[in-house]
C-alpha cells in the first residue's frame, strides 16, 4: 500500500477546436479552389495520389482565406495539407474535374 502525502497528477486533454473548408470540391468548369480556415493560414502544400508535392505556398498573407489555382493539375484527386497559426494542420482531398 502506498502512504505519502501525494496528489494525483490530473491531465486535461485540451483538443483545439478547428475547421477548414474547400470549395467547390469537387471542382467543375474552375481553376481556383478557395480554402477557408477558422486559424491564420502560413501554409498549403498540394500532394497527387502518388505522394508527390505538385505546389506549396508559403505565407498567405496572414489571413484565413487562401486561393489555391489548380488550373495547370490534371484531372484526378489531390491531397491538401494546410498548415495553420499554432501549428494547427489539416488535410483535405479535393477532386479535379
Amino acid at each position: 500500500m502506498h502512504d505519502c502525502a501525494c496528489n494525483p497528477v490530473s491531465t486535461v486533454n485540451q483538443r483545439q477546436s478547428f475547421d477548414v473548408k474547400d470549395f467547390p470540391n469537387p471542382t467543375l468548369n474552375c481553376d481556383v479552389v478557395t480554402i477557408q480556415a477558422n486559424y491564420l493560414i502560413s501554409l498549403i502544400e498540394v500532394f497527387d495520389v502518388t505522394g508527390r508535392r505538385i505546389e506549396a505556398s508559403y505565407k498567405i498573407s496572414e489571413t484565413n482565406t487562401a486561393k489555391l489555382d489548380i488550373n495547370n493539375f490534371k484531372n484526378g484527386a489531390y491531397i491538401v495539407n494546410v498548415l495553420m497559426e499554432n501549428n494547427v494542420g489539416f488535410s483535405t482531398r479535393i477532386i479535379k474535374n
